[in-house]
C-alpha cells in the first residue's frame, strides 16, 4: 500500500509544488531568519518525491518519518501488510524486496532521486536517519554536538532491542516484568543522569537533532508499554513534551505529518498464533502472545 503524502493545504495532492530549501549550507547560515525568509521566497524548485518503505506500523520507520517531515520533504510513504493468522504472510514485501534494487533488501528502505541511475537506495534505519540528519543539518552544529547525537542514537538503539525482544517474547509477562524493573531503571535511569550533566535545550546540544526524534519516540513507546514510566523520569518527561508540543511541528511551512501524540498506539486486535499464546482469534492485547498492538492508528 502506499500512501501520498499531503505536504500542502488544499492544492492537488500529486501537483507539483515548491520544495523547502536545501539546508545543506553552513549553520551560521542555516539558522539566520533572513537568509530563511529570503530562501522561502526563492523561484519554485523540481520537487523529486522520495520513497520510504517499511511494515504498517510505527516500528523502525517512525522516526524517519517525523524527520522527513520536519524537514518538508514529499515522500510516498509505502506500507507493507502482514498477512493474517495462522500463515502470517510476509509475501507483500517478499515478493517485491528484489525488484528494488536495494543493495541489501531489508526495512525500512529509503530511495531519493528520480534518475534511476542517479538515486540513492538505502536500508538500515540509522543509516537512513544519518543521511537524512546530514542532508537537512540535524546531526549537531558543532563536532561536540554530532557526538553526543550519535551517543545518544547508538544508547537509544541498544534500549529498543530490548524493548522489541520483550515485545515479541513468548513468556510475555515474565519478560514485561523484568523490562519494567530492570531494562527501564537502567537506560532511563542512565538517559535522566545525562539530562542533569547536560541540561541543553535538546539531548545533544542547543539544536535539535535526529536524536531528539529517535529518544523521544523510543519513550513514547517505553510509557506505553509501562504506564505512567515517564513520571519517574522528569528531565526525560519534559523532553518528550517538547517534542510533543515544539514549535517545530507548527513552525514549519511544509509539514507532512500531523503533531506526534504521546499515546499514538491502539491496543488493535491481533490475531497470531505462536506458542504460549490463546487461540489466534484473541481481540485485545493481553490476549495475545506478542505485541503486535503497537500499530499505526
Amino acid at each position: 500500500m502506499t500512501r501520498r503524502i499531503r505536504i500542502g493545504g488544499a492544492a492537488d495532492l500529486f501537483a507539483p509544488r515548491r520544495c523547502l530549501p536545501s539546508r545543506t549550507a553552513s549553520h551560521a547560515s542555516s539558522h539566520d531568519c533572513a537568509s530563511a525568509a529570503r530562501a522561502l521566497l526563492s523561484p519554485p524548485l523540481h520537487c523529486a518525491r522520495q520513497t520510504l518503505g517499511y511494515w504498517s506500523i510505527r516500528g523502525l520507520a517512525q522516526a524517519i518519518r517525523y524527520v522527513l517531515a520536519y524537514a518538508g520533504v514529499p515522500f510516498n510513504d509505502v506500507r507493507y501488510q502482514q498477512g493474517g493468522a495462522p500463515d502470517l504472510s510476509r509475501s507483500a514485501w517478499t515478493d517485491k524486496k528484489e525488484s528494488l534494487q536495494l543493495d541489501f533488501p531489508n526495512l525500512p528502505y529509503y530511495i531519493e532521486g528520480d534518475a534511476p541511475g542517479e538515486q540513492l537506495r538505502l536500508t538500515q534505519s540509522t543509516t537512513i536517519l544519518r543521511h537524512l540528519g546530514r542532508k537537512h543539518l540535524l546531526s549537531g552544529a558543532t563536532l561536540a554536538e554530532q557526538a553526543r547525537c550519535d551517543l545518544v542514537l547508538d544508547t537509544v538503539y541498544d534500549f529498543k532491542s530490548i524493548l522489541v525482544d520483550t515485545a515479541y517474547s513468548r513468556q510475555r509477562a515474565e519478560a514485561l516484568a523484568h523490562f519494567a524493573s530492570h531494562s527501564v531503571p537502567h537506560y532511563c535511569g542512565q538517559f535522566e543522569k545525562y539530562r542533569q550533566n547536560h541540561p541543553t535545550a535538546w539531548s545533544a546540544g542547543d539544536h535539535l537533532t535526529i536524536a531528539d526524534f529517535v529518544l523521544s519516540e523510543m519513550l513514547m513507546q517505553a510509557d506505553l508499554m509501562v504506564p505512567g514510566m515517564l513520571e519517574q523520569y522528569p528531565l526525560l518527561k519534559a523532553l518528550v513534551d517538547k517534542f510533543i508540543v515544539s514549535d517545530i511541528w507548527t513552525a514549519q511551512r511544509w509539514r507532512a505529518l500531523s503533531r506526534p501524540q504521546r499515546r499514538p498506539w491502539r491496543a488493535a486486535a491481533v490475531k497470531r498464533t505462536m506458542p504460549g499464546s490463546v487461540a489466534a482469534g484473541c481481540t485485545t492485547a493481553d490476549g495475545c502472545g506478542s505485541w503486535l498492538w503497537l500499530r499505526l492508528l
